[in-house]
């Protein structure tokens, strides 16, 4: 189950894309103002959800009355809904303050621009979550094959085919056997780790194949400046951030537990 808080003063007909794909299991809050209206295709849309609906509407305008209201009522429906997995359907980043003040206390939630960018909906198209350790096998093995045809051109330009397959012979032990082991040893976050993180990395928009850079950044560097450089190069500024203020405190607990 998930519970959309939705500032539709905010988003409009927009911020609804995607409510075709909810659940009677799903619940949307929908809080808008005396004075907007809302288009026919949007009618039809709400009127064919099948996810449970209630209506709150403002009846003072003004500058971010009703994003003060969704805040309170979204605080009040934590206590329900503690459990669930919590979306604020809003473009007004003002909204990452409370995301940011929740999460922090285990709540899983984060903020999309509309119900189609959430994670359950993107989950219909998405590629099934694949083990990091399958990851980065392919990864290896993409690394080999640039590694196996680099010596191959340069031993032809010299020596011809025979020269050329024994440089191509050689190169291949030093991938597997000894990157393989090295891999295994130290970028393998143990399971019990990743599991507090898969929410999170959701939550945040990242796919399955995504997870394993997390992983191997936690793993990577010991301290906390490195480790939200690394995610920043990874992921840019501003979802690199957004991921290094939901996972430092497991960070923490990794290297916590390797003393």
């Amino acid at each position: 189950m998930a519970v959309y808080y939705i500032d539709f003063e905010n988003v409009h007909d927009s911020g609804l894309e995607g409510l075709g794909s909810l659940t009677s299991k799903d619940k949307i809050v929908l809080f808008y103002n005396k004075e907007q209206k809302i288009s026919i295709d949007g009618m039809l849309a709400i009127s064919s959800c099948k996810a449970k609906i209630e209506y709150r509407k403002t009846m003072i305008s003004g500058r971010n009355y009703l994003d003060f209201q969704l805040a309170t009522y979204l605080g009040y429906g934590i206590n329900e809904h503690r459990n669930e997995t919590i979306y604020i359907i809003s473009k007004d980043s003002g909204f990452d303050s409370v995301v940011y003040f929740w999460a922090k206390d285990g709540v899983n939630i984060s903020r999309k621009k509309t119900i189609e960018a959430t994670p359950e909906v993107l989950a219909v198209h998405e590629i099934p979550e694949v083990e990091p350790d399958y990851v980065v096998v392919t990864d290896k093995a993409e690394v080999a094959s640039a590694a196996e045809e680099k010596p191959a051109k340069t031993a032809k330009k010299k020596t011809g085919r025979k020269k050329a397959a024994s440089k191509k012979s050689e190169v291949e032990p030093e991938v597997v056997v000894e990157e393989t082991p090295e891999v295994k040893k130290d970028t393998s976050l143990p399971e019990r780790f990743r599991k507090k993180m898969r929410p999170i990395l959701a939550k945040q928009g990242l796919s399955s194949l995504q997870y394993s850079k997390v992983y191997k950044a936690v793993v990577s560097v010991e301290k906390t400046k490195p480790f939200r450089k690394q995610l920043i190069a990874d992921f840019g500024e501003e979802l690199g951030h957004n991921i290094y203020e939901y996972t430092q405190h497991i960070f923490g607990e990794y290297w916590k537990s390797k003393q």
